[in-house]
């Protein structure tokens, strides 16, 4: 799992930059079956294991360890909704553009590229449809 900076860092770059629908965070619980009457909405997680690895070695507090990991926003659009799937598009390429080559103020946490949209038409989740990205990150630690 990420740490804990990474995933409040991020969750915090969501919120600034999507205003489209409600974003379920990592802290909630994501139902299997969701209402049909809940609408448009997205999750972000964390669904990959990030590795850790020493990158320089000095006197205590200038040691570098270097987290790599990834996190998924996905958007779940209502089949036959008001907003169609080339909206969609075009607001997660806005999200795409705010967080490509994005740097915490600390320098510490980096994002790089950020890929295109994958599309799942046949969601488990009835009624949705799937619109999601996969976002790699770096973050530097100092001990």
């Amino acid at each position: 799992m990420a740490s804990s900076a990474v995933i409040s860092a991020i969750e915090e770059l969501i919120t600034d930059n999507w205003t489209h629908c409600d974003v379920r965070g990592f802290a909630e619980e994501p139902d299997a079956e969701v209402p049909t009457a809940l609408g448009d909405f997205a999750e972000l997680t964390f669904p990959v294991e990030p590795s850790e690895t020493q990158i320089s070695t000095g006197t205590p507090g200038n040691n570098v360890f270097r987290e790599e990991g990834g996190f998924r926003f996905c958007v779940f659009a209502k089949r036959n909704g008001s907003v169609s799937v080339a909206t969609w598009l075009s607001r997660i390429d806005t999200l795409r553009d705010a967080l490509r080559n994005w740097r915490s103020s600390d320098g510490n946490l980096r994002i790089f590229e950020v890929p295109s949209p994958a599309i799942n038409n046949r969601s488990d989740r009835n009624g949705y449809r799937e619109l999601s990205i996969g976002v790699a990150y770096t973050h530097d630690i100092f001990r």
